[in-house]
């Protein structure tokens, strides 16, 4: 009763804010890679599951995958699984589908940037966004490995939001100069495990994406060492009605 409850009421603050939505079908395939891999997916309720493997097949609809050796053609695993990441960071809003980038280039292991760097991932001024796909997955199957997923579409709904001015999420983030920043850095070293690196507290953006990656990769440590900062991002991305089921 109460998952029902919940689902339902997820569905109905979707409906109300932005209208109802065709719900699109996931493969059985599809279905078990999501079980498989994606915890988030896996704590979902069965109304919640439907709503989320739909948000997977929209955002695969629109999104070009391209893999970088010849005549290899990018898994349904592999779609599904970067979808997956997309939808996560994404179900509080109704097709939020990071319109800027239309093409996902998939590569085996690191590859040469923009600047001839090597790079694990990138989003490039072309609208492309590039992975490899040794470390996005050792993100999803690795416990304690960072999730390099979370990371790229954290960055891309920054980037977005910016773009589009779709929300103003600097204003929501409570600390606005370096030196509040570094006063959670300070607290958090003396921690066991520090969730904020000194790079993450660098700049408004940086910090931004340090805070929508803690919140699904250690969402109680987060909240409980920092309760008004977890809900702002919370609150930021309309999760309310999953917390109790996600969490």
């Amino acid at each position: 009763m109460a998952e029902s409850f919940i689902g339902q009421s997820f569905q109905y603050l979707r409906t109300s804010l932005w209208g109802e939505a065709e719900i699109l079908p996931l493969s059985k395939e599809g279905k078990d890679a999501l079980l498989l891999n994606i915890n988030y997916y896996k704590k979902l309720s069965p109304t919640l599951r439907t709503i989320f493997e739909s948000e997977v097949v929209r955002f695969m609809k629109v999104k070009q995958f391209i893999d970088v050796r010849e005549n290899k053609q990018v898994s349904l695993k592999k779609k599904v699984l970067i979808a997956a990441k997309a939808a996560q960071l994404t179900f509080g809003f109704q097709h939020l589908d990071f319109n800027f980038y239309k093409t996902i280039i998939l590569s085996p292991k690191e590859f040469l940037g923009e600047n001839n760097e090597i790079k694990t991932w990138e989003l490039t001024s072309k609208g492309e966004i590039k992975l490899s796909w040794k470390h996005f997955f050792k993100g999803i199957k690795v416990t304690k490995e960072f999730d390099m997923g979370l990371q790229v579409m954290a960055n891309m709904l920054k980037i977005e939001s910016e773009k589009i001015g779709w929300f103003d999420w600097l204003r929501i983030m409570t600390p606005q100069t370096v030196e509040d920043r570094y006063r959670y850095h300070q607290f958090d070293f003396r921690e066991m495990n520090p969730l904020f690196s000194k790079r993450d507290l660098d700049s408004k953006q940086s910090f931004f994406v340090a805070c929508l990656i803690q919140f699904f990769s250690n969402p109680m440590i987060f909240k409980n060492r920092y309760p008004k900062l977890y809900r702002n991002v919370d609150l930021l991305l309309h999760s309310g009605f999953m917390s109790n089921n996600v969490s």
